[in-house]
């Protein structure tokens, strides 16, 4: 009989009983929110109260292990472990799969809207008689925007969500063993849905005044060639939304480690876009994100769609460069979720 047989009996539960707390949980551990069992034998049952036996929760192997050798003790995330009642306390009051995806909505809403909307509205504004871009926030205001709606929007909803606002995020996170690839399809789509929304409300705005029009304006799309901000060939857009795509998710998931400083995570990851659209908006106006890319082209007119496949695949590359090598390259600390990392 294996250790989780004998948890099993230990608790008078059937295995039927086992099923049911693996689904209740949604094949996750409560403590790291992993869906990877971590054990050849599955998830551990935890006795949450020996005075009555109710059995409330199921482990992965290696929180198995953390609770076990520190049975009554609280800690922070800084090393990666919870005590049991803490751990408790977390899954009694985890957000709902609706709750999560509404987080994402927001987060990635208020990105493409903040971001893609200081391109359009407010990236060139001239001053009457002043000659030049005197009250334009230009590329640095713009860059600026896209990264502080990161950071106000990973602190405002990313204990919810774990902040993602982005389907690269969502799919280096899941590479990277950080993310159920089974949620991952649920995040992806409402991600693009949230973005395709905020374009529709800036564009929306933007045709209150006369003579706009998205496709002759680019209304903040990504493009190469002759739709690149600096008329930049396929291959170097190709390269750099790569690169960067990953450069962001190393940052990611680096802030996000457990051995990483708690309460920073927004923070880096606001900058790092941000440092991120200072390289890269005179090359391919920034994408590192399919959402956003994908939001303003459908407004933008064909030739913003045609091109928009290399805003599909780029950072989905580097994402997945990024998630399947960073263990490899800088290991990692105890498993946590995202919702754990962007708490202040």
């Amino acid at each position: 009989m294996d250790a989780r047989s004998r948890s099993l009996r230990k608790y008078g539960l059937t295995q039927a009983d086992y099923d049911e707390m693996v689904e209740t949980q949604n094949g996750r551990c409560m403590i790291c929110n992993t869906d990877q069992p971590g054990t050849e034998s599955g998830y551990w049952p935890v006795d949450h109260d020996h005075a009555t036996g109710r059995v409330r929760a199921l482990l992965c192997g290696a929180c198995e292990g953390i609770r076990r050798d520190r049975p009554n003790r609280s800690t922070s995330s800084a090393d990666g472990a919870l005590g049991a009642q803490e751990a408790l306390r977390m899954s009694e009051n985890a957000p709902s799969a609706p709750t999560r995806l509404g987080a994402e909505f927001l987060g990635t809403f208020v990105l493409v809207f903040g971001g893609c909307g200081s391109a359009v509205v407010a990236a060139t504004f001239p001053g009457g008689d002043v000659p030049g871009n005197p009250l334009g926030i230009g590329f640095l205001g713009v860059a600026l925007a896209f990264g502080l709606t990161v950071v106000v929007m990973a602190y405002a909803v990313g204990h919810l969500s774990g902040g993602h606002f982005n389907p690269a995020v969502t799919l280096g996170a899941a590479a990277s063993g950080r993310f159920g690839w089974k949620d991952s399809v649920a995040y992806v789509v409402t991600q693009v849905i949230a973005a395709i929304a905020a374009a529709a409300v800036l564009f929306a705005i933007a045709s209150g005044k006369a003579g706009f029009s998205a496709s002759t304006s680019g209304f903040a799309t990504n493009g190469y060639g002759n739709r690149s901000p600096g008329h930049y060939e396929l291959l170097a857009c190709l390269l750099i939304e790569v690169v960067l795509t990953a450069v962001f998710l190393y940052v990611i998931l680096g802030v996000t480690d457990t051995r990483a400083p708690k309460g920073f995570a927004p923070l880096a990851i606001g900058l790092s876009l941000t440092l991120i659209h200072l390289v890269s908006i005179p090359v391919t106006n920034t994408s590192v994100n399919p959402a956003r890319s994908i939001g303003p082209a459908l407004f933008a007119g064909s030739d913003a769609i045609k091109q928009l496949w290399l805003f599909l695949l780029a950072p989905a590359l580097g994402a997945l460069i990024a998630g399947f090598s960073y263990k490899l390259i800088l290991g990692e600390g105890p498993p946590a979720a995202f919702e754990r990392a962007t708490e202040g």
